[in-house]
């Protein structure tokens, strides 16, 4: 969720505003990106894990969705394939607390109804 918001902002020149965040319990939430990974699972080209003993999952491609993922890169621009490398590297390179930290500086709006204690 994180990593979608930070490539919507840098994104936005080119894309336009695709997805609507509001200030959440954990920072940025569109809830909409839970719509679509709804759908995208349909579809088969993700699945969803949950790690044992855990309230929250993550999703990985299927060889479906990187398939897919391949034929869309191909006729993305450069610049926004380029955003989406260096987001998606910020974000594993960050724990959770890293992460909200760096957003809260650079968007502190979002922060407004964090239930997050960062201390």
């Amino acid at each position: 969720m994180k990593g979608m918001f930070l490539f919507a902002q840098q994104a936005a020149h080119e894309l336009g505003e695709f997805y609507d965040f509001e200030p959440y319990h954990y920072g940025p939430c569109s809830f909409q990106i839970y719509r679509d990974l709804d759908a995208l699972e349909a579809d088969g080209l993700i699945r969803r894990k949950q790690p044992t003993g855990q309230l929250w999952s993550y999703t990985e491609p299927t060889s479906q969705g990187v398939e897919k993922a391949s034929e869309l890169a191909r006729s993305a621009s450069t610049n926004l394939l380029n955003l989406l490398v260096n987001q998606r590297s910020l974000v594993a390179s960050l724990s959770f607390s890293a992460l909200l930290r760096n957003v809260y500086r650079r968007y502190p709006t979002f922060a407004s109804r964090s239930i997050a204690s960062l201390s």
